[in-house]
């Protein structure tokens, strides 16, 4: 097989040997998936470069390597008798695979054409088979995924979600220079969830969630701390020195999760879990009061979700939700940071085959300076069409038809209306 059109047959030997004898090193990083011999990737796709190719968990900037416990990788790497080989470093991660392969069909390392296209023709990899097993360094090739396994292992938000497709929101032009970007991109993903991030606010503009109601799975938080997005400059989040308490003064703002952190846990259990680490970065978290959702209306915010399950008949059990915070000119400052003053979410649902929207929105009355303290939270069933003045952004079409409350229209102002007091309160139809 040839690797490269440059490549000599002596020089991937070489590399063999020193994958063989110096790759366990590497894979030491909690960081380091794998690494092979593979060709050089720009822009996602593979050149002719033959290279060290190494897999990872996560790319970062190199402020955020600390916090990986992980190292930068260097750009190349002497291989003996001073050959020095590029490097390429691409994020992929691996789960166990079992594959059986008849021996007439190809030989040692090499499998016939019916299981792929050939990616790295060896590889060292660090796969965990869980227990009794743990951790295993194997020797392989690596095939490119059929369509379903790169499906499943496509994160972030999906449109695609429920039986008719919704979009995310896009940022109004007047605040489109304002998001942060990963990789050219506002939408930054995570698993079963995606934001797009206000560079001057230092929070979600939005958080775009898919809940399969079918596959909930329970793992533990414990042990999993708040942290900055690695891959994201720290000067564009708010973290923990918003929230610790100061001397012997006690902070009552709490870090709440914009996506839930209970809504985001199904799927595989190794996805779950995934999903379980990523709802902990900051940029899903914003400012509340220590007893939110617990005082919203006696805790009407903090229930929406479960609310439709026990009020609606959901097609498949599959929900999609939308949230974040409301970013006002008059926000109080409190530590350097605009504290958010309302919240809003919108839940996304089918039910006996048509697609239904339902946007609400809370407010408080908040009391700054060193001391904080509330008034009081209210709850409101709004239109899309408000939440859309509110917070700049303009929601998907299918979004807005399906929003039977704007077919009726807004009949009074919102500080005119009544607040919803119980689950009973909402309107579903």
């Amino acid at each position: 097989m040839a690797v490269t059109k440059r490549a000599s047959d002596e020089l991937v030997g070489e590399l063999k040997q020193f994958i063989r004898t110096r790759g366990s090193g590497y894979l030491q990083d909690p960081n380091v998936s794998s690494i092979g011999i593979g060709y050089k990737e720009k822009d996602g796709k593979r050149g002719t470069e033959l290279a060290l190719q190494f897999t990872v968990d996560r790319k970062v900037r190199p402020e955020g390597l600390e916090s990986l416990r992980t190292v930068e990788i260097p750009e190349t790497i002497d291989i003996g008798d001073g050959v020095r080989v590029p490097t390429d470093v691409v994020q992929r991660s691996y789960r166990p695979y079992f594959l059986v392969v008849d021996e007439e069909e190809g030989g040692e390392g090499e499998p016939g054409d019916a299981h792929g296209e050939v990616l790295r023709p060896f590889v060292k990899a660090a796969i965990d088979y869980g227990p009794p097993g743990g951790v295993r360094e194997i020797e392989c090739l690596e095939l490119a995924a059929t369509d379903a396994e790169a499906s499943a292992a496509v994160t972030g938000y999906d449109p695609d979600f429920l039986a008719e497709t919704v979009g995310v929101p896009r940022l109004d032009p007047s605040i489109e220079e304002d998001a942060v970007r990963l990789d050219g991109s506002e939408v930054i993903p995570y698993t079963h969830f995606s934001l797009a991030l206000s560079t001057s606010r230092r929070f979600a503009r939005w958080v775009a969630w898919n809940i399969d109601g079918g596959t909930i799975k329970k793992p533990a938080r414990k042990g999993i701390g708040f942290i900055k997005d690695p891959r994201l400059p720290a000067t564009a989040q708010v973290g923990n020195e918003l929230y610790k308490d100061v001397g012997n003064k006690t902070n009552r703002l709490d870090r709440g999760h914009v996506a839930r952190r209970a809504d985001l846990l199904w799927g595989p259990l190794d996805e779950a879990k995934r999903a379980n680490k990523d709802s902990f970065f900051y940029t899903n978290i914003t400012p509340q009061m220590d007893d939110f959702n617990q005082s919203a209306r006696h805790g009407l915010w903090g229930r929406l979700e479960d609310a439709v399950y026990e009020d609606v008949e959901v097609d498949d059990l599959r929900v999609s939700v939308f949230g974040g915070p409301v970013f006002n000119e008059d926000d109080r400052v409190f530590r350097g940071v605009g504290i958010p003053r309302e919240f809003w979410k919108v839940l996304v649902f089918t039910e006996g085959g048509t697609l239904k929207c339902k946007a609400f929105l809370l407010t408080q009355s908040l009391v700054l300076p060193e001391a904080l303290d509330l008034d009081e939270f209210r709850v409101f069933q709004v239109t899309l069409g408000e939440l859309q003045e509110r917070t700049h952004l303009g929601f998907p079409t299918e979004m807005n038809e399906a929003d039977t409350m704007s077919a009726r229209g807004a009949l009074e102002a919102l500080e005119a209306r009544t607040p919803l007091e119980l689950q009973s309160d909402i309107d579903w139809s």
